[in-house]
């Protein structure tokens, strides 16, 4: 609150003396100066509440568009994961694992055939091949109490001569 030049005019006129007339002049000249500096500075003040009245709003909006982006990169991993399982459900990925398993077990076969081509060089296996009925399982597998299957006696190729 500003202080009234007037006031202070009627306290410091009642003094007639030459310094009081100075002194007169001068706190009405210090009032007069001081009183757009006191207008700014409420000025000021209001901007300041103003601001911190934005800040809090924008601070507001931030934790809201912050927990808006947690939950929808939430939905984002649960759409993948959704995706993924019904890709893997689907008959494409059954035959592509298929193709990449017979792939895998092809290989392996060749290898096989070409180690026993070594250390039998009189064998010939060219023409044997993968026997489809047996890629479900040995059916003739020994099963112990628990129910796992126990390993064929069998002896390594190399060993058989």
């Amino acid at each position: 609150m500003p202080i009234k030049a007037d006031k202070i005019v009627k306290y410091v006129g009642s003094l007639d003396s030459m310094p009081s007339r100075i002194a007169k002049a001068r706190v009405v000249e210090l009032i007069t100066d001081k009183e757009p500096f006191y207008l700014a500075l409420v000025r000021l003040e209001k901007e300041v509440a103003n601001l911190r009245r934005d800040k809090e709003s924008f601070d507001l909006a931030t934790k809201k568009l912050e927990n808006e982006v947690t939950e929808l990169k939430r939905k984002e991993n649960l759409a993948k994961k959704l995706v993924v399982d019904e890709f893997k459900a689907s008959k494409e990925y059954k035959e592509v694992v298929e193709e990449e398993v017979a792939s895998y077990f092809g290989e392996g076969f060749d290898l096989c055939k070409k180690h026993v081509s070594l250390c039998f060089p009189d064998l010939d296996n060219e023409d044997i091949q993968i026997n489809p009925d047996c890629a479900d399982g040995d059916g003739d597998a020994e099963v112990d109490e628990d129910g796992t299957a126990m390993q064929d006696a069998t002896l390594p190729i190399n060993q058989l001569s």
